[in-house]
């Protein structure tokens, strides 16, 4: 049975940094880019902006076969993966934090998640990361959502 866990957030390849001229919005998050062997998605809650990662390969929503109707692209397959994402972000548990169920963005290699403080995050004014600060918070916990067969396959060792 899936449930909430806290790991380092190296543990699913997670970045965590802070981008200089941005310390005030705290801390960055970013999952693993597509070259990297992290399998790690997550969801973001729109209430307090925690985040809840997951290992793709163990939820069974965003892994069931794509439609027959859906199969062939065009609007049909768009509609299918905007309510199959939602469905997903409904499936959550309450939020960790603040627990309500209110997550609204979900995060994988191209779509990067708000800043701490709910600021989102711009490409267009990304000024490098301020390594000082980062160092700081360089393998901090994080919240994985997740079983325990999940956890023995990657090695994750819970806080």
């Amino acid at each position: 049975m899936r449930a909430l866990h806290q790991v380092a957030a190296s543990q699913l390849g997670v970045g965590v940094w802070y981008q200089k001229g941005f310390e005030q919005n705290g801390i960055a998050f970013t999952s693993p880019n597509e070259d990297e062997i992290f399998e790690t998605l997550g969801a973001q809650c729109a209430n307090c902006h925690t985040i809840v990662w997951i290992t793709g390969r163990s939820d069974p929503i965003l892994n069931e076969e794509v439609p027959q109707y859906a199969k062939h692209g065009g609007p049909a397959y768009r509609k299918y993966i905007k309510d199959n994402l939602k469905r997903f972000l409904r499936s959550l548990p309450s939020c960790p934090h603040c627990h309500q169920q209110a997550y609204d963005l979900f995060i994988n290699n191209i779509v990067i998640p708000r800043y701490q403080n709910g600021e989102s995050y711009s490409l267009e004014t990304d000024q490098g990361v301020n390594e000082e600060m980062s160092a700081k918070v360089k393998d901090i916990a994080i919240w994985w959502y997740g079983d325990e067969t999940e956890a023995k396959r990657l090695n994750l060792h819970f806080l």
